[in-house]
């Protein structure tokens, strides 16, 4: 008896310190990568847009019109409007932005008359003429953002991303004229014009490879095409990136 449970005792040892089995569908190690991906938003002539997106589009060509795409910026012919430029780790998300606040006013108390403070609640009369005191305000965030998650696949050949990428400006300050009073004077309204282009998608990248994602035709302030081009660039980094020195 004392044997059995001698035996019995050292085999529940065994099983409790022995290391876990790896499982078959445990999740393969994540390979140490940098990872960077950039968008370029160019501006192109209307009259570019024909023979540039659809060499932009196929793989076989794609290399020679970034390239010519490149000459126009450098010449003038074209204008790069923004360059985000993102650093990811594998399977990392980030985000980068260029935003400038621009705070415009949306709510107006009435016009009083000259020297006079606003009349009891149940004499007010609307008018819509005469100056106005701004009484509320809102802020929105004009310029680029871009937004990216990103795995590697087939050693750092192809790079799986979901993005989102983003450019808002303002346009113009429209102005209209409100509804004249009985004596003929009438008031100016000023409210913003913005624009936004943004895509959200998800894609496999191919690495150094130029993507079109985006074409947008703008009419305002003058007909014009908009290009979203991505780069991505995957770079398997040593394991001994991360281990810790040699102690001394």
């Amino acid at each position: 008896m004392k044997r059995w449970l001698t035996a019995l005792y050292v085999a529940a040892f065994a099983v409790i310190t022995a290391p876990p089995a790896r499982s078959q569908d445990a999740d393969p190690p994540i390979p140490p990568a940098q990872i960077r991906v950039d968008v370029q938003m160019v501006s192109i002539p209307v009259s570019e847009a024909g023979r540039l997106v659809p060499a932009l589009q196929d793989r076989k060509k794609a290399n020679d019109a970034w390239t010519r795409l490149q000459a126009m910026i450098a010449s003038g012919e074209a204008s790069l409007t923004a360059w985000p430029v993102l650093q990811l780790q594998n399977r990392q998300r980030g985000a980068i932005e260029s935003i400038a606040e621009f705070r415009y006013q949306t709510e107006f108390n009435p016009p009083q008359g000259p020297g006079m403070p606003f009349p009891p609640a149940p004499r007010i009369v609307a008018s819509t003429w005469g100056p106005k005191t701004p009484s509320a305000f809102e802020t929105r965030n004009t310029g680029c953002t871009l937004e990216a998650e990103a795995t590697i696949e087939q050693d750092s050949k192809v790079i799986s991303l979901n993005l989102v990428a983003q450019m808002v400006r303002l346009l113009e300050i429209r102005k209209w004229h409100t509804q004249a009073s009985p004596a003929g004077v009438s008031g100016v309204q000023e409210q913003p014009d913005f624009q936004t282009l943004k895509i959200t998608t998800s894609l496999d990248a191919r690495s150094m490879q130029p993507e079109l994602i985006g074409v947008f035709v703008v009419p305002e302030p003058k007909p014009h095409v908009e290009l979203f081009i991505l780069h991505a660039k995957a770079t398997l980094l040593p394991a001994s990136t991360f281990l810790p020195p040699p102690a001394k």
